[in-house]
C-alpha cells in the first residue's frame, strides 16, 4: 500500500486525476462539470505503521471544453451556481496494521469515516489495490445539512515492481468512482438523485511532471505552491468545501 499509493521514502510524490461528476436522476446519468484534481503527498513512519499528510487541490471544469471554471450551470435547473476551486488539506491519514485511522475533524466539517483496504485482484504481472472509504460529513455551520459519499479507488501497479526493494515509490495509476447525494451548493432542493463520479490518473514523482492542464491553473492561481509544492503541507489546513 505504502508503495503503491505513496512511497517508503522521505520526498513527496504527486497524484493526478481527471475526472467527471455525473447527476443521477431517475435512470439517466447526466454530466454536471469537470474536475482536475491534484495531490502532494508525503509519509512518515509511525507505531505499527506510517503516516501520510496531503493536500488536494480541485479545479472544476466545463464538462465541454474541459477549461477551468468558476461557475457551473445546474442542467436540471439551468440555473448558472458559483463554484470556487477546493483546496482540502492538508490531511493526515494514519496507517496501521489494524485499520486506517482518519481525522475526526476537517476545517468546517466532522467525519465519520469506514475505511477498507485491500488487495483487489492480482494476475501475471498486475497487481490491484483496492482502497475505500464511507464517510458521513457533518458542518459544523448551524443547520447545514450533513451529507454521504463513499469513494472507490483502484490503484494498479506492477508485481514485479513491488518486487523489487530499491524501488521506494512503484510507478502506478488510478481509477476512481464516487456516489453520494446531492450537495448543497447545486439547489437541487427535494429533487431525487444521486452524483457519480468517474476518474483516472497516475502517481509522479516531480510537481512539474503533472499534465500542463492542471499546471497552467496552478501558476495562474497558486504560484507560491508551484514553486514549493512539499511547503504546502506544512501550512494551515483550508477550510473544507464540499
Amino acid at each position: 500500500l505504502r508503495r503503491i499509493r505513496y512511497t517508503a521514502g522521505d520526498a513527496p510524490v504527486f497524484w493526478w486525476m481527471r475526472a467527471t461528476k455525473y447527476g443521477l436522476a431517475g435512470d439517466r446519468l447526466t454530466p454536471l462539470f469537470g474536475m482536475e484534481i491534484g495531490n502532494i503527498v508525503r509519509t512518515r513512519p509511525v507505531a505499527d505503521g506510517f503516516a501520510a499528510t496531503s493536500l488536494e487541490l480541485v479545479f472544476f471544469t466545463d464538462p465541454v471544453t474541459g477549461k477551468r471554471t468558476e461557475r457551473v450551470v445546474n442542467p436540471y435547473t439551468g440555473e448558472s451556481l458559483p463554484r470556487a476551486d477546493s483546496l482540502v488539506g492538508p490531511t493526515t491519514l494514519v496507517y496501521r496494521t489494524t485499520g486506517t485511522e482518519f481525522p475526526r475533524e476537517l476545517p468546517g466539517v466532522a467525519l465519520e469515516v469506514e475505511p477498507l483496504t485491500a488487495v483487489f485482484a492480482s494476475e501475471g504481472d498486475d497487481v490491484w489495490l483496492r482502497d475505500d472509504s464511507a464517510a458521513r460529513v457533518t458542518p459544523l455551520v448551524p443547520g447545514a445539512p450533513r451529507f454521504w459519499v463513499t469513494d472507490w479507488g483502484t490503484y494498479h501497479a506492477s508485481r514485479a515492481a513491488l518486487a523489487d526493494p530499491a524501488q521506494a515509490s512503484v510507478p502506478a495509476t488510478v481509477t476512481f468512482g464516487s456516489v453520494s447525494g446531492w450537495l448543497e451548493w447545486l439547489k437541487m432542493g427535494d429533487r431525487p438523485g444521486y452524483m457519480l463520479s468517474r476518474a483516472s490518473g497516475r502517481k509522479y514523482a516531480r510537481f512539474d511532471a503533472l499534465p500542463a492542464s492542471f499546471l497552467d491553473i496552478v501558476r495562474a492561481r497558486y504560484p507560491a505552491i508551484l514553486a514549493d509544492p512539499a511547503g504546502a503541507l506544512d501550512r494551515p489546513a483550508h477550510t473544507f468545501a464540499p
